[in-house]
């Protein structure tokens, strides 16, 4: 089924690929967040564990077919996770985009700014202008990176970025563990994290 408004068509590839995904999480573990970017940055759902409203937000979502202003949505993520994030929750970034940014060197920036404030990023890019070589830069990680040739096998990434996601989860936990332990003198405390706060991140610019 073609999602439209106007006669403008938004990818139904990526329609399933977003509500598989969303149904596909955890919420005893996982917080969610879905954020649209275009020539502006929205917020379709902020922070939350409750599936279904992360479903109305996508089935309500308005597509905007101008511009690709990623640095921005990545430079608001940031902030976004300082404010509304949990302490000690594993923080992931999933950029999902059929296009290259406005500015190559500014989202890379801002990319960079984000990992070093230990927010992992996720790249999944699909079409035949998939950005590979921005994502790559983006995420620091050739295996942080999915490529379809479609929006119609997205889905068939969410198994893979389910698995990654599960993966740097738990490596941020042992990491939590680890400083916990070897900075206690007296006591040996143990940290564990077993939350994980997403931040998935869509662009739509045919």
């Amino acid at each position: 089924m073609y999602h439209s408004w106007g006669g403008i068509v938004l990818s139904p590839g990526l329609v399933h690929f977003l509500k598989t995904f969303v149904s596909h999480c955890d919420y005893s573990k996982v917080r969610l967040s879905i954020v649209a970017v275009s020539n502006t940055v929205r917020l379709l759902a902020p922070f939350t564990s409750n599936p279904n409203d992360l479903q109305l937000a996508i089935q309500t979502w308005r597509p905007q077919f101008k511009g690709a202003r990623t640095f921005l949505a990545l430079r608001s993520i940031r902030s976004y996770f300082k404010t509304d994030g949990r302490p000690n929750a594993a923080r992931i970034v999933i950029v999902v985009t059929p296009q290259q940014s406005d500015n190559y060197f500014s989202t890379v920036s801002e990319s960079l700014l984000l990992r070093a404030d230990h927010v992992s990023i996720i790249g999944v890019g699909y079409g035949h202008y998939a950005p590979s070589q921005e994502l790559l830069a983006m995420t620091g990680n050739r295996y942080r990176v999915f490529l379809t040739g479609n929006s119609y096998y997205l889905v068939y990434s969410v198994n893979p970025v389910k698995q990654l996601i599960c993966t740097l989860s738990q490596a941020f936990k042992d990491a939590l563990t680890t400083a916990a332990t070897t900075t206690t003198t007296s006591t040996t405390t143990t940290t564990t994290v077993s939350t994980t706060d997403l931040g998935l991140m869509t662009t739509m610019n045919n």
